[in-house]
């Protein structure tokens, strides 16, 4: 990875390459180009890889990445069944009868994310990740995300710490955020 290149660039240029791709697949299942655009996500694929192998990426940043990907999956699939539908019926219209899912496919569902923190004031990065991992969760459930500013959150994690390090004589705590029978879950435990 060069060094003018930051991993955070590299994180935006693929979010704004995912949306571009979606945009392109969406004018080649409504009949505005002949070839569905695969040069484009070869690209973004080969993309995909090289951030998969950075290895000094922040927890932020990797649960940008995970997001991402897990957005750019979810798409892909679509995009193979679109595909395979058109072919199977000969035409666009077997596109057509599923188009309408280009524009309303859910966010994907969240995945668990767990973050270890010794001082949350030493670790802004691991508070935000979780900020965000929490935020995400609740968008997955369709919950309201403007209750809890950042600010707060920060104030309530490290009061937290700080009570779980002294009533279980413990240096680290994990938080873990999850998302169980359509309900978020925020939970913090004793590091191992």
């Amino acid at each position: 990875m060069s060094s003018t290149t930051s991993i955070d660039d590299l994180l935006n240029r693929l979010d704004d390459d995912i949306r571009k791709l979606k945009i392109e697949f969406e004018i080649y299942f409504n009949g505005g180009t002949k070839k569905p655009p695969y040069d484009m996500k070869y690209r973004t694929d080969t993309l995909v890889k090289r951030l998969y192998d950075a290895r000094n990426m922040t927890f932020g940043q990797r649960f940008k990445y995970n997001s991402l990907v897990a957005r750019y999956n979810v798409y892909k699939e679509l995009w193979r069944r679109l595909v395979k539908n058109m072919e199977e019926s000969g035409g666009r219209d077997g596109a057509r009868d599923v188009s309408p899912l280009l524009d309303t496919t859910p966010e994907p569902g969240f995945e668990s994310s767990t973050v270890r923190c010794t001082d949350p004031s030493a670790e802004p990065d691991k508070v935000k990740a979780l900020y965000e991992a929490l935020v995400s969760a609740k968008r997955s459930c369709g919950e309201a995300t403007d209750e809890v500013p950042f600010a707060r959150f920060e104030k309530i994690i490290e009061a937290q710490v700080k009570q779980i390090r002294s009533k279980l004589n413990c240096e680290a705590i994990d938080f873990t955020v999850e998302v169980a029978d359509g309900m978020v879950k925020f939970r913090a435990k004793a590091g191992s």
